[in-house]
């Protein structure tokens, strides 16, 4: 452990870090949250300028034995594990006072227990979300540690251009390894959040606590997903550890008419008390889940309220995951001095989330985005793109092709061992494939000739497009403009929001339209500026180019979501005057059933 120095009561004051560089590295830029433990800051890497999160355990918690310890296993137990639902963390060290600091991936959404806020989630959002939270999990459990401390707060969701979820798992600060030392998981102390705790850790049954108890806490999850209401509830420490137990939560079936038997025995059989009667692993819990759910049968159509689009929300700042590292660490103790509320009310901090209506009424049916045989090709993590009657998927086996349901794929090897954040189509035909470690990749449609890649960034590919000489790249809010043919660099755009997608045109002009949760950022590639900014209706959930006339005007087809409806606008970019365009809507469709 590192020497301890005295801290400046006033220099080195936790507001006095903002504009200060660590190692010549990372300049602080903002807090993004502070409690007793610790604190989040946002920091700019000098040479790469790329923004990061930077945790700072502050003194007098770095001179416990334990927390530092603690502090340290987290960092090292998140850099082992490569999956891309499980936040990144790229450095460790201490400052020159002493107190330890780990820089990871700057995460923007919600929590999962904000993003649930007492309601019951619609299925197929059920079925997102827990997907990637197992593939997570079911890495880390592979490696040998077990989370110990699973609940909706340490999970943070964000919507996709798909319409799916980015899902990050956070704070392993508790976790225990096969070789873990012994003083760090001593019995008859309880360690974990208590509502979500396995009856072996309310027990302090430390021993006890394997790869099991995490899916006793995924059920957990599961069951407030779908009821909207956790699963354990008390009006104390004491009296919520003996209900956790001894007691069986509310039966699924009697909170919600439409989840059926074989959905509530998967939940009950998560949340059983003896842990040999649960899931095996992560794995048979995840394909059981998604049985249940994919042959849930759809629900009488109900009438839908006649209601028009909302207006654009207010705009809000993003939700970064390090305040709930602080709310985290504050709650995680010694379960005896803790309090519990038997109330379940969810956080009051501000996210992105945008009030969700109902679907207007008389909207017509549009084909479903993805071939009818997709959902039996789809893996947890995978990126799925349809081209026609073809379907293309990247993972971590590769990209595969099939040109119909009956043929035999086509299954090409990814340049990366990394993670598959992005897949589109480039405006000169070929697939595109980003990944964590910021490579991209280009293929031919039938994956029968030789692909290019190139590594442009260092941070995921969280968008991705490539033609007409140009490749186009966005990590976050920034995009990176590159020579296709030499990966020179020729200019990076910054801005407010995230990237949701990237599309380029070639009529009337060579360009970039950049789609982020409040507007379409135009920019022209041949001058390498943005020269326009149109405002959208809503947050995006996807956006494509559906027509390029060589004469006219280019059609775009943007997806929102509304209520429990995906409802795709159709709009066209004309030209008022040179360099000066709106987006003209020219038609509306609702997706699926």
């Amino acid at each position: 452990m590192p020497r301890l120095v005295e801290i400046p009561t006033t220099s080195e004051a936790p507001d006095d870090r903002i504009g200060r560089v660590f190692h010549d590295t990372y300049r602080v830029m903002r807090r993004i949250a502070e409690g007793g433990m610790g604190t989040v800051y946002e920091v700019q890497h000098l040479r790469l300028q790329q923004r990061f999160a930077m945790k700072v355990l502050e003194h007098q918690a770095a001179r416990n034995d334990q927390a530092y310890a603690r502090f340290r296993q987290e960092a090292e137990i998140a850099a082992s594990l490569n999956h891309g639902s499980i936040v990144q963390v790229f450095d460790f060290n201490n400052d020159e006072f002493g107190n330890p600091y780990m820089v990871m991936e700057l995460v923007e959404g919600t929590t999962l227990n904000q993003y649930i806020g007492g309601r019951q989630l619609a299925l197929r959002d059920v079925l997102r979300i827990i997907e990637p939270l197992c593939s997570a999990l079911d890495s880390a459990h592979r490696a040998g540690i077990v989370h110990r401390d699973l609940k909706p707060s340490n999970v943070m969701v964000r919507r996709t251009t798909s319409g799916g979820y980015e899902v990050k798992l956070l704070d392993f600060g508790i976790s225990k390894m096969r070789d873990t030392d012994a003083s760090m998981t001593c019995d008859n102390v309880v360690m974990g959040t208590p509502n979500y705790m396995s009856p072996e850790q309310a027990r302090g049954h430390a021993a006890s606590v394997d790869a099991k108890t995490d899916i006793f806490a995924l059920g957990a999850i599961l069951y407030e997903m779908l009821t909207g209401r956790r699963a354990f509830e008390g009006n104390d420490a004491p009296d919520l550890l003996r209900r956790i137990v001894y007691d069986h939560p509310t039966p699924l079936s009697t909170l919600r008419r439409d989840i059926s038997p074989a959905l509530c025995g998967v939940v009950e059989r998560c949340l059983s008390k003896d842990a040999a009667n649960r899931f095996a692993n992560v794995r048979e819990l995840m394909l059981a889940t998604r049985e249940t759910l994919r042959s849930h049968p759809k629900r009488a159509a109900t009438p839908e309220p006649s209601i028009e689009l909302a207006e654009p929300a207010p705009k809000r700042r993003p939700v970064l995951w390090g305040f709930f590292w602080i709310a985290s660490v504050a709650a995680t103790a010694v379960v005896a001095a803790t309090a519990v509320s038997s109330t379940h009310s969810p956080a009051t901090e501000t996210t992105i989330e945008t009030e969700i209506l109902p679907p207007p009424k008389q909207v017509p049916s549009a084909p479903e985005v993805l071939p009818s045989f997709a959902s039996d090709l789809a893996s947890p993590g995978a990126r799925m793109l349809a081209l026609g009657a073809g379907l293309y998927r990247a993972d971590g086996r590769g990209l595969t092709y099939w040109a119909d349901p009956e043929a035999p794929p086509k299954v090409a090897a990814l340049p990366s061992a990394h993670a598959v954040t992005a897949l589109a189509r480039s405006a000169d035909g070929e697939i595109l494939v980003g990944q964590a470690d910021g490579t991209v990749s280009g293929w031919p449609l039938e994956l029968d000739g030789t692909p290019w890649n190139h590594r442009v960034v260092q941070k995921p590919v969280q968008a991705v497009t490539a033609g007409a000489d140009y490749l186009a790249v966005a990590t976050g809010p920034e995009v990176h403009l590159f020579n296709l043919k030499t990966t020179r660099s020729l200019k990076r755009f910054a801005g407010e929001h995230d990237v949701l997608s990237l599309l380029l045109a070639r009529a009337p002009h060579r360009l970039l339209l950049v789609v982020r949760q409040t507007s379409i950022e135009i920019v022209d590639t041949d001058r390498r500026r943005t020269i326009q900014e149109l405002p959208l209706p809503l947050p995006p959930l996807d956006a494509r180019i559906v027509s390029e006339p060589a004469q006219g005007e280019l059609e775009l087809a943007i997806d929102f979501l509304q209520g429990d409806w995906v409802i795709r606008r159709k709009f066209q970019l004309a030209e008022q005057r040179r360099g000066v365009f709106e987006l003209r809507e020219v038609g509306t469709e609702r997706l699926g059933d």
